[in-house]
């Protein structure tokens, strides 16, 4: 079915960026919000806050309070955005040059 093709493709992104999570993929209450609705921003954000370091206490609890740097960054999207870049950058230099 389309919806375990869905899912294997979100779980293989998920794993290409090291990220592990269960997906959950279900059907909007509201149709006009698409097909299917999916866990994976927050599965990203379990991650970020994951990933800080016990120094980073203070951005910690910034970001819980929805700001850093005057930015709004609570939203899971942005961090969602933000942590694939990480991903992306980190696993440029791993590969090394072209």
């Amino acid at each position: 079915m389309i919806e375990d093709i869905i899912s294997k493709l979100v779980n293989d992104a998920l794993e290409s960026l090291d990220l592990k999570g269960e997906v959950v993929l279900e059907h909007p209450g509201d149709l006009s919000h698409g097909d299917f609705s999916c866990n994976v921003a927050m599965i990203i954000f379990k991650q970020l806050i994951t990933d800080f370091k016990p120094e980073d206490y203070r951005k910690k609890k910034a970001l819980f309070e929805g700001e850093i740097s005057g930015e709004r960054e609570g939203n899971p999207i942005i961090l969602a955005k933000k942590i694939i870049e990480k991903k992306i950058r980190k696993s440029k230099v791993d590969q090394g040059p072209a």
